[in-house]
């Protein structure tokens, strides 16, 4: 007679009914038992996907592709020269490292020789060479740029005290 049956109910869902067993107990005062709290939930947490990129290798061939056919579509220096100065503007912006527009100046240089020696046509080679020499500056700018970001440890004057 002295069993006794608690029930709890969680209230995170009513519905859900937990018989805990009865117990006996040796004294008379202490007949009930006390409920036990709702487990707590724990959730999977799921981890943050970093944002999707594009390929290194897709990069330089969609670069060296607008490199090669920019001149020919545009014919015009001065649009040329807009373009790589809007890349520069992007670039410092967007923090795309150094490294990638000294490649993007190499396939300048490359695109350079090919109009000089296969096709011999000077006008688009002097437009790459002028590309050239902006994508270096760019790049110079962007490497200064990551360079202080590091704190300047490869030319500080502090670390180069005699």
């Amino acid at each position: 007679m002295n069993d006794i049956i608690v029930r709890h109910r969680p209230a995170y869902k009513p519905s859900l009914i937990a018989a805990t067993p009865a117990v006996r107990t040796a004294s008379p005062a202490r007949s009930a038992v006390a409920p036990r709290p709702a487990p707590k939930r724990v959730y999977r947490q799921t981890a943050a996907r970093p944002p999707r990129k594009m390929p290194y290798w897709l990069q330089i061939l969609l670069a060296t592709l607008l490199l090669l056919a920019g001149p020919m579509i545009l014919q015009s220096d001065v649009l040329g020269q807009l373009a790589v100065v809007g890349y520069g503007v992007f670039a410092f912006v967007r923090r795309i490292p150094s490294r990638t527009t000294f490649t993007l100046a190499l396939i300048a240089i490359v695109a350079t020789v090919i109009f000089l020696v296969v096709r011999g046509n000077f006008t688009p080679a002097g437009n790459f060479a002028t590309y050239t020499f902006l994508l270096l500056s760019v790049g110079v700018i962007s490497l200064t740029r990551e360079i202080k970001k590091e704190g300047g440890r490869v030319y500080s004057i502090k670390n180069n005290k005699a």
